[in-house]
């Protein structure tokens, strides 16, 4: 299916910026090119892509329909209101934070006769050179100040078998909230685990190797069979004893109501899991 032209330039040339630029040039779209605040950043990002080499950001507005600015959260207003002096009627202004907003990020864009869109990929970029690979399976969530640019953005993603979903500009703080729950939060979470490891006298990387099967395993089951299925452990199996011994290890108040909040939302997907169980005790005993 023939992929819709519009001319796609970045402002940024970081492990966002290099990866997009990749992946949609595998996917038909058209790059244009890079320019980055360091030249150095940009040469790599061109030919990676097989594009150009620009020297300011108002040569990439002027050579391109849509500019995605790919810089950290804090640099993208500054870098739209740098090139607010650009004629930018009829462009497509487009970041890609999971936390910002189009009208956030793009203060009084209508004022410019352009458009700006929130383009997230959902999937943690870590490297210049590979992450591309995997973007093809991640979802590209879609917020934007015009609902007619948006479905443009659904069509040319849709077209070229990328996953897009168009998110309420009212719901994008909650979507990023639930990014950071299955994402970073969930590293502080391991981390707390290795913390109790070393205490048992593991090494970080015994405990890393330890955890490593266990951790696999039940996230490949919660992917595979949701997370009510997947569900295993002592409070699923109603086991208050151990519960009650695992709150007398745990020795300040932090580690305390930590565990006591997670369980009780694990107590949740117990009772759906087995309502004829009577989790009642184990209910009373995560009371904070």
């Amino acid at each position: 299916m023939e992929v819709m032209a519009v001319k796609i330039g970045f402002i940024g040339a970081g492990k966002v910026g290099c990866c997009l630029g990749k992946l949609f040039c595998e996917k038909g779209l058209e790059v244009t090119g890079f320019y980055n605040r360091h030249k150095e950043g940009a040469i790599f990002a061109s030919e990676f892509t097989n594009t150009a080499v620009f020297e300011n950001a108002s040569d990439v507005v002027l050579s391109s329909d849509a500019i995605f600015i790919t810089v950290n959260d804090g640099n993208i207003s500054g870098v739209f209101n740098d090139i607010k002096h650009c004629s930018l009627k009829g462009k497509y202004i487009c970041h890609c934070s999971g936390a910002l907003t189009a009208a956030q990020a793009f203060d009084k864009i209508n004022e410019t006769g352009a458009t700006g869109y929130s383009i997230h990929p959902l999937f943690p970029v870590s490297d210049k050179l590979t992450s591309y690979g995997k973007l093809k399976d991640a979802f590209f969530c879609i917020e934007g100040t015009s609902e007619k640019g948006v479905e443009l953005w659904r069509d040319i993603f849709e077209k070229a078998n990328l996953k897009v979903k168009h998110l309420q500009t009212d719901r994008k703080t909650t979507y990023h909230t639930a990014c950071v729950f299955a994402s970073n939060l969930v590293v502080g979470i391991i981390e707390k685990s290795l913390s109790f490891f070393e205490e048992c006298s593991f090494t970080k990387e015994e405990a890393i190797s330890a955890l490593s099967p266990l951790i696999t395993a039940n996230i490949n089951a919660i992917l595979e069979k949701g997370p009510t299925a997947a569900l295993t452990g002592p409070i699923e199996r109603g086991d208050k004893m151990t519960v009650q011994h695992h709150l007398e290890c745990l020795n300040n108040a932090e580690d305390i109501t930590l565990y006591k909040v997670l369980s009780k939302e694990i107590l949740k997907i117990a009772m759906k899991k087995n309502p004829q169980k009577d989790y009642t005790d184990i209910a009373k005993i995560l009371e904070v």
